[in-house]
């Protein structure tokens, strides 16, 4: 999952136990979530 965002495991941590995301990671983080987003959407239209 850091991998995918682009943190490292020690960032995940803090992201996990604080809530704070790094800035730098921000505009990863949107992209990932949007993508689920964006598969869910596409998985509920096919049902």
């Amino acid at each position: 999952m850091a991998a995918l965002i682009g943190v490292g495991a020690d960032e995940m941590w803090d992201i996990r136990n604080r809530g704070v995301i790094p800035a730098g990671a921000l505009p990863r983080v949107r992209a990932f979530v949007d993508a689920i987003e964006a598969s869910h959407d596409a998985d509920e239209g096919q049902q």
